[in-house]
């Protein structure tokens, strides 16, 4: 699917299947176990309100979750020369819209690179830049590996 966009099939299909995530963990965070919680049919109100207020929960899990891996893939796609112009292309926005969202991204960094990261809140961490299974992450001086990196990563500062 590089480079092109999803067919009304797949799209449909990838609908579906958020949805039937979204249902599944709803349910076990609802219910705790209860098979008669499948579906809105046959439950109480209290029994509604419970389910739908867990499947709101598990979408702002997922929402949460979707942005982290588009920081991820924005991140991978700078490092491999993306301009803001593509990045917004791929994301549905502006090449300025891109550029706001992803400019303090850490780019164009290779396995290896000695990095310093700041945090909104000014702390400062060191380390090396590292391609891992799970996405970019920055090993740090004392052996910690920081993985997952999200958008409180807000600046690439010189090389340390």
């Amino acid at each position: 699917m590089v480079g092109k966009k999803l067919a009304d099939d797949e799209l449909s299909q990838l609908h579906e299947e958020i949805r039937r995530l979204t249902r599944t963990f709803a349910r076990r965070l609802a219910s705790a176990g209860r098979a008669e919680l499948r579906t809105y049919r046959g439950c109480t109100s209290a029994e509604r309100r419970s389910l739908s207020l867990a499947r709101l929960r598990i979408l702002k899990l997922i929402r949460a979750e979707l942005e982290a891996l588009a920081d991820a893939e924005a991140r991978a796609a700078r490092s491999a020369g993306a301009n803001f112009q593509e990045l917004g292309d791929a994301w549905g926005i502006s090449r300025q819209g891109a550029r706001n969202r992803w400019s303090r991204l850490p780019c164009h960094l290779a396995e290896g690179d000695r990095v310093r990261l700041t945090r909104n809140d000014g702390e400062r961490w060191e380390g090396v830049w590292e391609d891992t299974p799970e996405g970019p992450a920055v090993r740090l001086d004392d052996g910690t590996l920081v993985g997952h990196m999200r958008r409180d990563l807000i600046q690439r500062d010189e090389p340390a």
